[in-house]
């Protein structure tokens, strides 16, 4: 049985689940079933109004036991040809499904919607040619599939159902997803970073930031030493002060040791400078920037400490927090260095 999509054409907000389930099977309609009593309920919370939405599935087909692995072969099985990510480790889709992705095309761009909810691992394959959901939901997107749209990935609302409290955070990946219905493109804040500044760099950077209210900081670490500090004095304006550069022979970012002395003694000099001081999990970073033997001066506000006091029950890394609070790409999929340390967030 067939499962077609149904809404509105064209609509600010398309909705693209996973396959359907036995009630979806029954009635032909996608999300009627279990997930789609919780999915209703969501919508009603954060205020969008399903007719208004066009949803639909990747695939059209309810796969054997509601497990769509059961659609997936080896890389063995796979002709030559094969050109696509594995949806798990080891699992293809098929090649005979694969027809559903120009279909899904289709439909998105006939409904032309502002903004596309991926709901689940296949559904963000499809989308954006990625997996990892917990990894990448509420990051807006641009759309692998179809040229010029974006997608917001999040839980699919039958894990919803398997893991209760994710409840939350799909309820604000879908305050996200009707902000961003409002317009079809992209949005991205402009970001003016100095990565790579001489001494003089950073003294005029302190000049021009001297009287700054706020001042965020940020370390990176690797083999327990400080790689690099970051600063910020608004959404535009910071500098990243690096130690390590690995494209040296000797690794080090500075020519000599006076150089790096003085480069020390001004990141000092902002750390104590009378704005009040940010960090993001602070006491990470602190015990690094003691143990450097430098001071600070007005440390008052941790963006984990606060956002755990409003939400105790909510993940508390940054990645997750930026992905609720910023418009930004999922920065967490970036490469990571050799021996890199992360912060202990969760």
């Amino acid at each position: 049985m067939t499962v077609p999509g149904v809404g509105p054409k064209p609509c600010k907000i398309m909705f693209v689940a996973e396959s359907p389930g036995k009630e979806e099977d029954e009635a032909e309609l996608p999300l009627v079933g279990s997930s789609g009593r919780l999915f209703n309920q969501t919508l009603s919370l954060v205020g969008i109004s399903r007719p208004s939405c066009y949803i639909t599935n990747v695939i059209q087909e309810r796969p054997p036991n509601n497990d769509i692995l059961k659609f997936c072969v080896g890389k063995k099985d796979l002709p030559p040809t094969y050109l696509y990510s594995p949806l798990a480790k080891g699992k293809y889709l098929h090649p005979d499904y694969l027809s559903s992705l120009p279909r899904l095309a289709k439909e998105i761009r006939e409904a032309n919607p502002n903004v596309i909810v991926a709901m689940g691992n296949l559904s963000t394959w499809a989308l954006l040619g990625a997996v990892g959901i917990s990894k990448i939901r509420g990051a807006v997107a641009a759309c692998s599939l179809v040229s010029g749209k974006k997608v917001i990935p999040t839980y699919h609302p039958a894990f919803v159902l398997r893991a209760w409290h994710e409840r939350i955070t799909f309820n604000m990946d879908l305050q996200k997803a009707l902000r961003e219905s409002e317009f079809p493109e992209i949005r991205r804040e402009e970001r003016v970073v100095a990565i790579e500044p001489d001494l003089q760099d950073i003294r005029n950077w302190i000049t021009e930031n001297h009287d700054a209210e706020i001042i965020s900081a940020d370390i990176e670490t690797a083999d327990g030493f400080i790689t690099c500090i970051s600063f910020a004095a608004s959404r535009s304006s910071s500098i990243v002060v690096p130690f390590r550069d690995m494209r040296k022979s000797d690794g080090n970012y500075w020519a000599d040791i006076d150089s790096e002395i003085c480069a020390w003694k001004l990141v000092e000099e902002i750390l104590c400078l009378p704005g009040q001081k940010l960090f993001q999990n602070g006491c990470y970073d602190l015990q690094y920037i003691f143990r450097a033997g430098l001071k600070v001066s007005n440390c008052t506000a941790d963006t984990m400490l606060l956002h755990h006091s409003l939400y105790p029950e909510m993940k508390k890394s940054l990645g997750y927090m930026g992905s609720l609070y910023c418009n930004e790409a999922s920065w967490k999929l970036m490469h990571r260095r050799s021996g890199e340390e992360l912060k202990k967030e969760e």
